[in-house]
C-alpha cells in the first residue's frame, strides 16, 4: 500500500457549483432540479478534497515537474479519507466518458482529488407562505472511517463553496448558500461535519399567472348573475356552479405537484378569501328572487 501512515491528517475540502476552473476544464454539468413533491433536489457538483502525505514527497529530488496528474487507478492505491454525503439519498461519480476523478500530487505531499458527482439531498420543506416561500437544502459531508482523533475536516477558505454562475431554474432561483462545520457525537467518538446550506427562492410568477389572476377573473365574471335579474334562476345557478367549479379546478391544478401538509398555505387563504365575499353577495340576489 502506497502512501500509508499512523498520523493524524487535515483534510480541506469545497464544492464546485455548478463547476470550478481547472487547468483541465471539465464538460459543464447539468443545473440543479428541485423536486417539491418528495422534498429532494437533485445537482451536480464538483468535490475538491486536499490533504498531505508525508510518504509521498519527491520535492528533494529537485524534480523538473512541481505536481503530478493521475487517474483514479492510482487513487485507488492511496490512503484516502474515505469521505462522503452522509444525508444524501443518492450519490453517483460521473462515468461518462470515463470515470470523473481527477488527482494532483505536489511535491510536497499534497494530495488534491477532485470528484464530479451528481446528488440527491434533502430539503426541509416548508410551505406556509407558498408559492411566495423560500426553501433550504443541506449536504453534510463528513469521513465515513476516521473520527477526529485519525482525521480533522475543514472547509478549504477562503472560498468553501464556488459558483461561477448564477443558477435559475423553472420554479426556483439559488439565492444564498451557506457552510458550517461542527463535530457530531457518535458511539466511536466525534466526527467532523461540514454542512452546506442551499436556499432556493420560488419563482411566483407562474401562479400569478395561473392561479391569482384567472381566481379574480372568476369572481368578477360570477357577478355578472346579479345583473340577470331574479326571474334568471337558472342562468344564475348556472353560472354559480361553474365559478365555483373553476375556482376549484384552478386550486387543485396548482397543489396537485406539492406535498400534502396539514397545515394552512397563502395561498389557501386567498382562495378562501375569493369565496367568502360571494357568499355574501348572493344574498340579496336569493331575497329578490323570492320576492318576486
Amino acid at each position: 500500500m502506497v502512501g500509508t501512515t499512523n498520523e493524524k491528517r487535515e483534510i480541506f475540502a469545497s464544492l464546485g457549483l455548478p463547476r470550478v476552473g481547472l487547468t483541465t476544464p471539465p464538460s459543464p454539468p447539468n443545473l440543479p432540479t428541485f423536486n417539491t413533491g418528495v422534498n429532494i433536489f437533485t445537482l451536480d457538483l464538483y468535490i475538491n478534497e486536499f490533504w498531505e502525505d508525508p510518504a509521498l514527497v519527491f520535492d528533494y529530488m529537485n524534480p523538473c515537474k512541481s505536481n503530478i496528474s493521475f487517474d483514479d487507478k492510482v487513487l485507488q492505491k492511496l490512503w484516502i479519507p474515505n469521505t462522503c454525503f452522509i444525508n444524501s439519498k443518492n450519490a453517483a461519480i460521473h462515468e461518462s466518458p470515463f470515470r470523473n476523478v481527477f488527482l494532483m500530487v505536489f511535491g510536497n505531499g499534497t494530495l488534491w482529488t477532485n470528484y464530479r458527482m451528481k446528488l440527491t439531498g434533502p430539503c426541509d420543506m416548508n410551505l406556509k407562505r407558498f408559492p411566495f416561500d423560500q426553501q433550504k437544502c443541506f449536504l453534510t459531508f463528513e469521513s465515513y472511517n476516521y473520527n477526529t482523533g485519525e482525521v480533522r475536516m475543514q472547509w478549504n477558505q477562503p472560498y468553501p463553496v464556488m459558483l461561477l454562475k448564477p443558477i435559475q431554474l423553472p420554479d426556483f432561483e439559488l439565492v444564498n448558500f451557506s457552510v458550517i462545520a461542527v463535530e457530531q457525537m457518535y458511539p466511536a467518538g466525534w466526527w467532523d461535519e461540514l454542512t452546506v446550506a442551499f436556499v432556493f427562492k420560488r419563482r411566483y410568477g407562474w401562479y400569478i399567472l395561473q392561479g391569482y389572476i384567472p381566481t379574480m377573473v372568476t369572481i368578477v365574471i360570477s357577478w355578472i348573475s346579479f345583473y340577470l335579474g331574479p326571474r334568471a334562476i337558472p342562468a344564475r345557478t348556472m353560472l354559480g356552479v361553474n365559478s365555483l367549479l373553476a375556482m376549484t379546478f384552478q386550486f387543485g391544478n396548482i397543489i396537485r405537484n406539492l406535498p400534502r401538509v396539514s397545515y394552512v398555505k397563502a395561498i389557501d387563504v386567498w382562495m378562501l378569501r375569493q369565496e367568502k365575499p360571494n357568499r355574501t353577495r348572493l344574498k340579496p340576489g336569493a331575497i329578490g328572487s323570492d320576492s318576486s
